[in-house]
Formats: structure tokens, C-alpha cells, sequence
């Protein structure tokens, strides 16, 4: 559990191997696999603005794997919020390592708003969509960051 006044967390996992969850050839395939999360409290009087970040990359590496979209995003209390990271890999070209970025700003606007004083969960997750693909993993450098600017 954190709890704020300027601060800045890094979370880590280990290297996560999904290819094993994306085995069905044929039909679209969706693999939504959670990295990493954190409880944060927000202290009575704060102003609920904060800055989080993830940072990943998708390693797919098999001449044998099908096409596919990757996605990384950022949830708080399970709603998914701020932009998206997306990555296509196709053939011939999947044999590569691609970065995903994902951030989000909790404030006043049209798409968010400052976070309420209290508890709250922060997940960084991955989604993989494909009709096939064996060997997608990713490294254990993932990131998910945060701080305040009250």
C-alpha cells in the first residue's frame, strides 16, 4: 500500500510467458492477462491529481505464430482509463520486439476526473488478440509509475 505526498512507485513483474493462454487456430482469440497493480490512498484534503504511466514491450518471436494486436492499458478501481497502448504484429514482421506505452491523468475533464480521498486499485494490463500465436511474452522491465501533484 502507498500512501502520497510526491510520490513516485515503480512496480516490476517477472517475465510473463502468454503464448501458453493463445493456443485455438481458427477463430479470434482474446487474452486479457493483468501485470501488475498497486492500492494507493489518497489522504482527506488532496486534490486527486495524479500522473500514471506503464511501459512494456510485446516479445512474439515465431516464424509459426498468427498476426496479432496487442493493447496496454491502465485501470483504476477495475474501469479501464487514459489512452491505450497498441501494437500490431504480422507476418512476416512479428519476430521483433515492439514497445507499448499506456498513461493516464487523473484531473478535472471532458474523459476524468481527480481521484476521491480514500483507497483505490491501479493495474496495469495487457490484452492479446489473435487466431493463433504460441510465443508472446513480456519482459520484466514493465513499469507502472505514478505521482501527484498536489
Amino acid at each position: 500500500m502507498s500512501s502520497f505526498g510526491n510520490i513516485y512507485s515503480c512496480l516490476f513483474v517477472n517475465s510473463l510467458f502468454i503464448g501458453y493462454l493463445i493456443l485455438n487456430h481458427g477463430a479470434v482469440f482474446t487474452a486479457k492477462v493483468k501485470l501488475a497493480s498497486d492500492t494507493i490512498t489518497i489522504p482527506t484534503g488532496h486534490f486527486g491529481v495524479l500522473f500514471f504511466s506503464a511501459k512494456t514491450r510485446i516479445l512474439a518471436g515465431a516464424p509459426e505464430d498468427d498476426d496479432m494486436v496487442v493493447k496496454l492499458g491502465i485501470k483504476i478501481d477495475g474501469v479501464p482509463v487514459g489512452s491505450v497502448g497498441v501494437q500490431q504484429l504480422y507476418t512476416p514482421y512479428e519476430a521483433s520486439s515492439r514497445s507499448l506505452t499506456a498513461s493516464y491523468l487523473s484531473a478535472v475533464g471532458d474523459h476524468s476526473s481527480p481521484l476521491t480521498a480514500g483507497q483505490h486499485t491501479v493495474e496495469a494490463y495487457i490484452i492479446v488478440e489473435t487466431t493463433g500465436a504460441k510465443h508472446p511474452s513480456v519482459p520484466e522491465e514493465l513499469t507502472l509509475t505514478y505521482f501527484d501533484f498536489d
